[in-house]
């Protein structure tokens, strides 16, 4: 909740990285709904802020009929959306929420969270010098300070960890069957794209031309949209994959 505006411009400022979209992690303090949107306020342990859902009148959202049933208070959710500010109040416009059904999620995404700001942080000193957190920063040298290394590895250890990560490569490879090969290829499209604006359906339908007809490709898009695994942008064209679970 540390984001600073750049005055005069719709942009936050985070370790001297512009921001525009955010997932957050935490608890619904309160829920209301209004006409044309859905209000909640989250707090995820730094601080709380309001995330605003808005509603198509015209045009029922599967997504929302389906889960706003489990946005109440005192569940824990991730928000994925846009960081915004309204008279000098941040705000989120939220693309998706989701409930937090394995609290283990809460402590990952909190580790996610120091480690990008670490990797962020030692990698722009200016950004040390100013951040409160100065983990394994040296106040004299202002070099990282030197870390214990490991002990080499016996052969039953090397074998243990030889077998977690053909565990994890076997969960991978089980994961990417849960969808058929269409949707496969739109969300491998949407993971490798830079744009922070997602792609554009008529981008989407070109790229995969040679994997399914476009009537396929847009019945694809608009099931894994419903499902929660992809959310819109800048409009309801602009496309962006919302992330593995973890």
């Amino acid at each position: 909740m540390s984001a600073t505006q750049v005055q005069g411009e719709d942009e936050f400022i985070i370790n001297n990285e512009p921001v525009t979209q955010v997932s957050v992690v935490g608890l619904i303090l309160d829920d209301s709904a209004q006409a044309t949107y859905l209000n909640f306020t989250i707090d995820d342990g730094t601080g709380q802020i309001d995330v605003r859902i808005w509603i198509d009148n015209e045009e029922s959202n599967p997504y929302i009929e389906h889960h706003k049933q489990e946005w109440v208070a005192g569940v824990y959710v991730r928000v994925v959306g846009t960081i915004r500010a309204f008279s000098t109040k941040r705000n989120i416009i939220g693309h998706r929420l989701i409930a937090i059904e394995d609290f283990n999620e809460i402590t990952f995404h909190s580790l996610e969270v120091l480690h990008t700001h670490l990797v962020q942080t030692r990698e722009n000193p200016t950004v040390a010098a100013s951040s409160p957190v100065k983990l394994a920063i040296s106040r004299q040298t202002n070099k990282p300070l030197p870390t214990k290394q490991p002990p080499p590895q016996k052969p039953q250890q090397k074998h243990q960890q030889i077998q977690q990560q053909q565990q994890q490569q076997s969960f991978i490879e089980e994961s990417d069957e849960a969808f058929n090969p269409t949707q496969q290829a739109i969300i491998r499209l949407l993971k490798n794209s830079k744009s922070p604006n997602g792609v554009h359906i008529d981008v989407i339908v070109e790229k995969l031309s040679t994997v399914a007809k476009k009537p396929q490709i847009l019945r694809e898009v608009e099931f894994l949209n419903g499902e929660g695994h992809l959310f819109t942008t800048t409009d309801d064209k602009h496309f962006s994959y919302i992330g593995d679970p973890q």
